[in-house]
């Protein structure tokens, strides 16, 4: 029998597979759990300050501006409210703005920018459904009626509370 040089080479590499130990793979496996918990929640994402510009009492007009407030919750949720409560310095039924010498500005808070709507204090500035992971944006418009106010920097602060 007469080997050329490439069937020399295919034995060789023959004869070395059968040379070499046959080694068996081993394999092992485990599970791994995979969990959440996704809470019934809503909550506000951000708010915009009913931030009036400076007021000129020489001027006849009233000051305007609309602030908003972004809700929103996990899950879909139907008759959810949303409302304002009088601030920290209301009298006799009045939201007021207070300045450091304890001077007053009236203001009144609406739903719609025509200011039309008026939120009572504890009144609804939003009533409706959510649906789940879609952000409500509720805006309110607030006015400072014209009158001689004493000069300073006036603030208050409003609690929204949402029922869902």
């Amino acid at each position: 029998m007469r080997f050329t040089p490439i069937k020399l080479s295919l034995l060789a590499i023959a004869a070395g597979i059968c040379a070499s130990p046959t080694l068996a793979a081993e394999q092992a496996t485990t599970t791994l759990g995979v969990s959440a918990t996704v809470v019934d929640t809503c909550v506000f994402t951000s708010a915009l300050p009913l931030a009036f510009a400076t007021i000129d009492t020489s001027k006849d007009t009233t000051e305007t501006t609309v602030g908003s407030v972004v809700i929103a919750c996990t899950s879909s949720h139907t008759g959810v409210s949303v409302t304002l409560d009088g601030g920290n310095n209301a009298s006799g039924g009045v939201r007021e703005m207070i300045s450091t010498a304890s001077d007053t500005v009236p203001y009144k808070v609406y739903t719609q920018a025509n200011h039309t709507g008026e939120i009572a204090i504890g009144g609804d500035a939003w009533s409706g459904d959510l649906s789940a992971a879609v952000a409500q944006t509720i805006s309110v418009y607030g006015t400072v009626p014209k009158g001689n106010y004493q000069t300073g920097i006036y603030a208050d602060t409003i609690t929204v509370t949402m029922n869902y």
